[in-house]
């Protein structure tokens, strides 16, 4: 009896303990299962995507102090694909690549190593990387943390050249806003989380804004992200008018007319047709000349509007445009004198040929005036009477890759002065290249090593943003500019030493560069056959008695492949 009983009780032992068992393992196996659809459900949908990829969108975020790691180690690629609408307070900090304040580790050497790697076809030896901060998140994610722009490449003219991208510094991460970052930005991927979701609200861009009282309405212009001019600082702004019932419209020193986005800034401007002068004029014809309402200085700075501090009761009226707006000419006093006399003498360039009389100048109506939809008298100065600049010893290299005849046109919108070999206005130039540079010029059967030309550039504006050099300093700033700039040294050398003595009265010089985009404006350049590779530096300068503050400028460095035209020259005022 008492042996059956031990015996039911060992079988009630080993039933419980295989109970006890299978609960076990279907506890476990819930778990792994719940772990296996975490996995899965943390990693992108992607197939091709590497294994170690984690999605962090249900991480929380918040602000904490940061890692005292001194080697950081990659983590893997992280995304971000949730979406969410964060705001920035854009600052400028007077920062420049505050480099050492972000993180107490090596990250970022990490990151250029990526960089480096990312850009083989690049001299690299020379990377470096800067990070500024431009803002704080004020509302979102991630509400008081500091935004920044990195960017890592060659140093080159007003900082480096290379992938750029905003991100926030969020707990012990560095967080690129993906919506707003380069393309290749993805080098950074295992040293930072990718944010593909945040987005910064803006306000709504309408295509034009009303003005009270008048036909005439704003309409929208070019667009500009926050992180392409903030490092300039805002212009003093005066708010205009709201144009809806919380914003808006602002006007800045160079008249010019804006929205503020919530990333940047939306310009807006009056149609064009506000400014067509086609008014009747006393011997009964339409006026078809051609008038700029932009303002141009000696220097070549330019306003939106040439807004005039005179009044309507120094005016007269002479008409009005097919859209009905007013037109009105100075009284003639010895104000109006004075102003028509700078410009005959001081503006208005005859390009080679014989000025017309003072008396015909004046007939010619050289200044009109309008009052703009605001109240404003806008002064508009006749095309041909604007201030010019020469363009002084442009030469134009030709490198074919095999002998070749080429034909080249330039055409300055002022004309040119000086040409050697004498230019052709109907055929241009015509030679025969060598790959070495060599130049045959079939017109006078004479060989040149480069096409000069010297002319005039009209409504030319100087660049605000470029350099201050000392005296001492300049052959070396030269050297070196030219070169990134594309020269190679045997026309740099050329270019120092027709320029470099035109740079030794004062003991500073404002330098900057002229774009080719800008420089194809004044003085469009044709070659046929069409070259792989056009390079024009153009460089305008001013003499300063002490340093001043400028923004530097940034300048691409072109690659020089196949048939590739050179052209150096600068501008005399």
């Amino acid at each position: 009896m008492n042996k059956k009983r031990e015996g039911l009780i060992l079988w009630i032992l080993v039933i419980l303990l295989l109970v006890g068992n299978l609960t076990v393992a279907g506890y476990l196996l819930i778990k792994n299962s719940e772990k296996d659809i975490a996995m899965k459900e943390a990693i992108p949908e992607c197939s091709d995507e590497p294994e170690d990829v984690v999605n962090i969108d249900d991480k929380e975020v918040k602000n904490s102090e940061t890692s005292e790691l001194k080697e950081f180690q990659s983590q893997g690629e992280r995304i971000i694909s949730k979406s969410s609408d964060i705001t920035v307070s854009w600052e400028y900090f007077g920062q420049k690549c505050d480099n050492g304040d972000i993180f107490e580790d090596n990250r970022f050497d990490k990151i250029l190593e990526e960089c480096v790697k990312e850009n083989k076809e690049y001299d690299n030896q020379y990377f470096s990387y800067c990070i500024t901060t431009i803002g704080v998140v004020s509302s979102g994610i991630y509400s008081g943390d500091n935004v920044y722009e990195f960017t890592c490449g060659e140093p080159g003219m007003g900082g480096i050249y290379g992938p750029t991208v905003i991100a926030v510094k969020n707990n012990d991460d560095f967080i690129v806003l993906n919506n707003y970052s380069d393309d290749d930005a993805y080098f950074m991927k295992n040293y930072a989380v990718i944010d593909n979701g945040t987005m910064i609200k803006t306000n709504d861009i309408p295509d034009e804004i009303a003005i009270t009282g008048s036909k005439i309405k704003f309409i929208e212009g070019k667009e500009t992200k926050i992180w392409d001019y903030i490092s300039s600082k805002d212009e003093e702004i005066t708010p205009v008018f709201k144009y809806d019932d919380e914003n808006f419209l602002y006007r800045d020193t160079e008249n010019c007319y804006y929205i503020k986005t919530g990333d940047g800034k939306v310009e807006y401007n009056f149609p064009e047709s506000f400014f067509v002068m086609d008014y009747i004029k006393k011997n009964g014809e339409k006026n078809e000349d051609i008038y700029s309402y932009q303002s141009y200085s000696e220097c070549g700075s330019m306003n939106c509007y040439n807004y005039s501090d005179v009044t309507k009761e120094n005016l007269d009226r002479i008409g009005e445009t097919s859209i009905g707006v007013d037109v009105f000419r100075l009284k003639y006093n010895n104000d109006a004198i004075k102003k028509y006399e700078n410009i005959y003498v001081n503006e208005y360039y005859s390009y080679g040929k014989e000025k017309i009389s003072y008396n015909e100048f004046l007939a010619s109506e050289p200044l009109l005036y309008i009052e703009d939809p605001l109240g404003n008298i806008i002064e508009l100065k006749k095309s041909i009477y604007m201030p010019a600049v020469e363009c002084g010893k442009p030469v134009i290299y030709l490198y074919p890759e095999q002998e070749m005849n080429v034909r080249v046109f330039v055409e300055p919108d002022g004309g040119l002065s000086i040409t050697e070999p004498e230019y052709n206005k109907e055929n241009g130039w015509f030679v025969k290249a060598q790959p070495n540079g060599d130049l045959y010029n079939y017109e006078n059967g004479t060989n040149y090593d480069y096409l000069f030309w010297e002319g005039y550039g009209l409504n030319y504006k100087r660049g605000k943003e470029g350099f201050v050099v000392s005296r001492e300093d300049m052959k070396d700033f030269l050297d070196d500019k030219l070169i990134k700039l594309g020269l190679i040294k045997k026309e740099a050398d050329e270019f120092i030493e027709f320029w470099l003595p035109r740079m030794q009265e004062k003991e500073f010089y404002f330098i900057t560069f002229m774009s080719k985009e800008d420089f194809d404006k004044i003085a469009p350049l044709n070659i046929i056959p069409k070259p792989d590779t056009v390079i024009r530096v153009f460089m305008d300068f001013e003499g300063l008695d002490e340093k001043i503050d400028v923004v530097e400028q940034e300048i691409i460095t072109p690659d020089r492949k196949g048939f590739t035209v050179a052209e150096w020259g600068g501008a005399l005022h």
